[in-house]
């Protein structure tokens, strides 16, 4: 009987090859298949783009699909951006009418990325092709599933941050889909109203913060000045307005709002609100508490390393999130003075802001605490104990002084208002007495007898009538004795 050896190498070569070998071609995912984590979808013949499942925890409990670039960082499409699959293994496939869909915790959850117009009413034969260019396409098939029938869907359609040669920015007038790049809040696409220039806007179309200028005779944009050669078509009909971009770098647009790639774009320094003097760059106008000193009509800042000695009130979000989102925030609101951005984790970023008067210590190993003020002035740190104590000092003895200063002040002042007071009732006693001696003398009347009366007008007698009055008789009498004083 013969015996023959173990060889571990054939074994373990020949378990590799049964458990990776997959029903699907390098480039095609066949109906029925499920595509896992474990398997990869190239672009032939370069093999420059990979469709795969990929995580963003160690242990892969947080999942995606997308297509990235194998000479560049980042993906190209990223099918759940906003969905991220909590499962160790979701599995990608095409059910018998045509959906493109992703299967997760133990298949109970499903995440559709195409919605087949023949769902639940026709059963038809598909397929998936990545290309070259890395755009995955799902066609309906004929009969014998060998010949593409019809193009249903295109991830080309859906981009994320990264424009690749044959991607398109623009607008579908049948079915009002927009083709735009999309980097946290800041957005890339064609300007609606003037649909032969590019346009980055922040946080909504009401803020245009760059523009490419008008579309050359030579494809390229003023305002995208490059060293690489690229080009852009500008093709417009009755379904669609697009700007098809070729190119053999591609175009990035990046968190903060700026370009690179095929060109460097740059209007926000990066970690701040100022604006750069690149082409294009346009600034936003800041509130009437701002003084416009800055560049870009935004404030002057500083950056220090330290601590607020207050925690500061926090602002966090998923995935919108940017340095430059923080720093509008607080430039917007008129009483912070200061802020932070940090991040918790890959998808949990936010900002901390502070108010005016709040306290900063100078710390080498301290946060990056950047500054908003409306004049070149930073607020002054506190890092040193004989400084404080001498800053105590100062306080105390500018307070004894404006104490004694408002005292002699407030006796001053008191002591004025005490002799006004008395002068005016002075004045006001010796008015009264005049005013009564006047009244005095106006008012009191002699008042004779009858007998007094008749003896000065000799008995009322006729001789002595003067005339008729209103009242009666008017006499003229003889002055008597004792009618004189």
């Amino acid at each position: 009987m013969a015996i023959t050896a173990y060889n571990p190498l054939l074994f373990l070569t020949l378990t590799l090859t049964l458990h990776f070998t997959t029903p699907f071609s390098l480039n095609t995912l066949s109906q029925g298949t499920h595509f896992t984590r474990h398997n990869i979808l190239k672009g032939v013949p370069y093999f420059n783009y990979q469709l795969h499942f990929f995580s963003i925890s160690d242990d892969h409990t947080i999942n995606f699909l997308g297509i990235r670039s194998t000479n560049e960082r980042g993906h190209i499409w990223i099918a759940n951006l906003n969905t991220p699959l909590h499962d160790h293994s979701p599995f990608l496939t095409i059910d018998e009418y045509g959906n493109l869909r992703i299967f997760y915790n133990d298949d109970t959850n499903v995440f559709t990325i195409f919605h087949s117009p023949y769902d639940r009413t026709r059963k038809i034969k598909a397929s998936a092709v990545l290309e070259a260019s890395g755009n995955l396409k799902l066609y309906e098939m004929d009969a014998e599933g060998r010949r593409m029938k019809k193009l249903l869907w295109q991830s080309f359609n859906y981009p994320n941050n990264i424009l690749t040669s044959s991607m398109k920015l623009g607008f579908n007038h049948q079915t009002k889909q927009e083709w735009v790049l999309i980097a946290r809040s800041f957005t890339l696409g064609m300007d609606p109203t003037n649909t032969s220039q590019l346009v980055i806007w922040w946080r909504g179309k009401n803020n245009v913060v760059w523009t490419s200028g008008m579309l050359n005779r030579d494809g390229k944009f003023p305002n995208l000045r490059s060293n690489v050669s690229y080009s852009f078509t500008y093709i417009s009909n009755k379904d669609e307005t697009f700007l098809l971009y070729d190119s053999s770098v591609n175009l990035v647009l990046n968190e903060d709002g700026g370009i690179h790639g095929v060109a460097k774009v740059s209007c926000f320094g990066g970690e701040s609100p100022g604006f750069d003097d690149g082409g294009g760059c346009v600034s936003l106008n800041g509130p009437p508490c701002r003084n416009k000193n800055g560049i870009g009509g935004v404030s002057k800042k500083d950056v220090k390393s330290g601590n607020m000695s207050e925690e500061g009130y926090k602002i966090e979000e998923t995935k919108v999130v940017s340095v430059y989102d923080c720093a509008m925030t607080c430039f917007y609101t008129c009483s912070c003075y200061a802020y932070s951005y940090y991040t918790l984790s890959r998808d949990n970023r936010g900002c901390q802001m502070w108010d005016k008067g709040t306290p900063f210590v100078e710390s080498s190993d301290g946060s990056q605490i950047y500054f908003i003020t409306d004049t070149n002035d930073v607020p002054n740190q506190i890092h040193q104990n004989h400084r404080k104590v001498r800053y105590v000092w100062i306080v105390v003895v500018a307070g004894a002084v404006v104490t004694v200063i408002s005292s002699y002040l407030c006796f001053l002042i008191s002591e004025k208002s005490r002799i006004r007071a008395k002068e005016k009732l002075k004045q006001k006693k010796l008015l009264s007495e005049v005013r009564a001696r006047r009244e005095k003398a106006c008012h009191e009347l002699q008042i004779y007898s009858f007998e007094t009366i008749a003896e000065a007008t000799n008995n009322f007698a006729p001789q002595n009538e003067i005339r008729q009055g209103g009242f009666g008789v008017v006499y003229k009498i003889n002055v008597l004795d004792r009618f004189r004083d």
